[in-house]
């Protein structure tokens, strides 16, 4: 697939054969009218592949390239098929994409264009028709499984959760203590004395520990990632296996895995070791 000229806000009138020059000495026709309103139509003024707008609304600038599914003219590229001119000068074989993009996608395989082009334009129609239906689109060849950049952030400290924390093991202690009292007061194996002891010293350490975070105000570390699927502005965060999980009989990987906070059905592995490796592959984990 070879590069075209970048297209300008001008649509020439039907019939216009302006000629474009190519590598090889030949030359083609504009295309119609029609051509162009579908092909600009369909495309949603977004680019097919990394799925960014071409049009500046600052500058109302455009910024596109007119590409070939099928190549036109070099015969190196493993999209290039023998047929007519005629059938590859028009909008059924034809997409738009930035300028980097089309510099990117040229070698991929016929099939790979072809199904960029379709989904791209089912995309386009079901979002003006309000339906969602994201697919995804990550780096490298289309067909491959995207992926996602973990990130380290900084949460800043939140008090709440350390008075919460402090509730909760209090809350523990109590129902411990109520189990005794009324379940297992009569095993001669237990003293209530000892018990008691050693959950006060726990609850002491609790409240220690709650006194320090409070001053230190610790900020805390997490990962998370910007979702790569299409139409989804969500944030891809880690979830390990919790005890709610155990209860409800949920094993997750023992590297927990991403998922989306928009659409938990967008879930991504997480690597052994972050600060190794920060790629997340898509995976179709069930919650």
């Amino acid at each position: 697939m070879e590069k075209t000229i970048q297209e300008t806000t001008k649509i020439q009138k039907s019939g216009q054969t302006e000629k474009k020059k190519h590598s090889n000495g030949k030359a083609r026709k504009r295309l119609s009218d029609k051509d162009l309103h579908l092909l600009f139509g369909l495309s949603g003024g977004i680019c097919a592949y990394c799925k960014k707008p071409f049009i500046d609304m600052a500058t109302l600038q455009i910024t596109v390239h007119q590409a070939h599914v099928i190549a036109r003219d070099n015969k190196n590229l493993k999209s290039y098929r023998d047929i007519p001119y005629e059938l590859k000068d028009r909008f059924e074989n034809m997409f738009l994409l930035h300028p980097t993009c089309h510099k990117e996608t040229e070698n991929f395989e016929l099939e790979e264009l072809q199904f960029i082009k379709k989904n791209h334009e089912k995309h386009i129609r079901d979002t003006l028709n309000g339906v969602y239906n994201p697919y995804p689109v990550g780096n490298g060849k289309y067909l491959k499984y995207p992926h996602v950049v973990y990130e380290q952030m900084k949460r800043p400290f939140n008090k709440l959760n350390a008075y919460l924390n402090l509730l909760l093991f209090g809350g523990c202690i109590v129902i411990f203590i109520l189990l005794f009292i009324f379940v297992l007061h009569d095993d001669q194996y237990l003293n209530i004395g000892l018990l008691l002891g050693i959950f006060t010293i726990f609850f002491i350490f609790a409240i220690v520990m709650t006194i320090k975070s409070l001053k230190e105000k610790p900020s805390k570390i997490v990962h998370e990632a910007e979702c790569i699927f299409a139409g989804c502005n969500g944030k891809v965060l880690i979830r390990r296996q919790s005890i709610f999980d155990t209860f409800a009989k949920r094993n997750l990987p023992a590297t927990g895995m991403g998922v989306c906070n928009f659409d938990i059905t967008h879930t991504f592995t997480v690597p052994q070791d972050l600060k190794l490796s920060n790629r997340g592959d898509y995976h179709q984990f069930i919650l």
